[in-house]
């Protein structure tokens, strides 16, 4: 049998190797909305995360158990008020974290340079509501770090979250956001 393997290994030259990563601190996600008054939006620069990753001879090919997270009360405005209506809304009391968890396979497309566009579906939980989601994005590869841009667009009342309102309702959020990220994976010394 070890003859067998060696000489399948000859024959068919394929080094994939899979690699753990895990977000460095370096992350961003900026939630952005309208309301009657003006637009606004909302970072985080705080969140944890891993990834399994398959390369190919330094190409990207695959991403596996992608796992996602930060706690929602680090989403400020720099409007405290804001901040405190947003956190209510969120039911962070009840669900402190947001959560992503990637299911099934990715779809990876190589562009120029180390950039691929990236597909992952998973489910995403906020506010303690968990729906399918399917997130895309740009991975460009920049050594040993793995940076990820994309967005969302998302409805709040797709997560049980009712819109917050200010100054007895004459001031109302949208409904609609777009959730803006920025990541760097690290690979994990083994």
């Amino acid at each position: 049998m070890k003859k067998i393997l060696v000489l399948l290994a000859i024959a068919f030259p394929v080094l994939v190797l899979a690699q753990n990563y895990k977000i460095n601190g370096n992350a961003e996600i900026k939630v952005e909305g309208t309301s009657t008054l003006h637009d606004w939006h909302m970072i985080s620069e705080q969140a944890s995360g891993t990834a399994d990753i398959d390369f190919d001879h330094g190409s990207l090919i695959e991403f596996n158990d992608v796992k996602f997270s930060f706690v929602t009360e680090t989403l400020k405005s720099g409007k405290s008020k804001m901040d405190e209506l947003t956190y209510e809304a969120l039911k962070t009391d009840k669900h402190p974290k947001m959560h992503f968890s990637m299911e099934g396979t990715s779809i990876i497309k190589p562009l120029e340079g180390n950039k691929y566009n990236v597909t992952i579906k998973g489910k995403l939980t906020i506010a303690g509501t968990t729906k399918n989601v399917q997130l895309e994005g740009i991975c460009k590869i920049k050594g040993s770090v793995l940076e990820i841009t994309g967005s969302k667009k998302l409805k709040m009342t797709d997560f049980n979250v009712d819109p917050p309102t200010a100054v007895f309702g004459t001031i109302k959020t949208g409904d609609d956001i777009n959730v803006v990220y920025k990541v760097n994976l690290v690979k994990v010394a083994l």
